[in-house]
């Protein structure tokens, strides 16, 4: 199906795997592929699965966060509010396609030197690139399978 700027939909989605390094001043390469989807203005914010970061678009984040917030009950909408712009900031992506990530932010998800940057669809995550093997491998695929064929694919 094909939406109205000409473009199929879910061109726009952000997938592959892409290892590569920090350098020593915190700044990692944004791969191509992902950098014209985000555009320059974006949010990094630290996952709520813990493990790594994930970087949005400015306007995905405006996106997401109202989605997600915007039905909560008022004491939930508070916490989960709180957490959420606590543990997020605004950057951009320099000439060179490069974002500079502060140390907490690197503590946090374990960014040492290799990590890998990984599509998910509408934000990319940020990982340890040992972890991220780990996580790779602790996925079951016999249940993947059934769930993949369950919807058809």
């Amino acid at each position: 199906m094909s939406q109205k700027d000409g473009r199929k939909e879910g061109e726009d989605q952000m997938i592959g795997a892409y290892p590569h390094s920090i350098d020593p001043k915190g700044r990692l390469f944004v791969p191509a592929p992902f950098r014209s989807k985000l555009g320059n203005d974006i949010v990094i914010a630290k996952s709520v699965i813990g493990d790594c970061l994930r970087i949005y678009s400015a306007a995905k984040w405006e996106e997401f966060y109202q989605e997600k917030i915007k039905d909560l009950p008022q004491i939930e909408a508070f916490e989960v509010s709180f957490w959420l712009t606590s543990n997020a900031e605004r950057a951009r992506i320099d000439d060179q396609g490069r974002i500079a990530i502060k140390a907490g932010y690197r503590e946090f998800a374990n960014l040492k030197t290799e990590i890998v940057s990984c599509g998910r669809g509408e934000y990319i995550e940020i990982w340890n690139a040992q972890e991220f093997e780990k996580k790779q491998q602790s996925i079951d695929m016999n249940k993947v399978r059934e769930i993949l064929m369950k919807r058809g694919f």
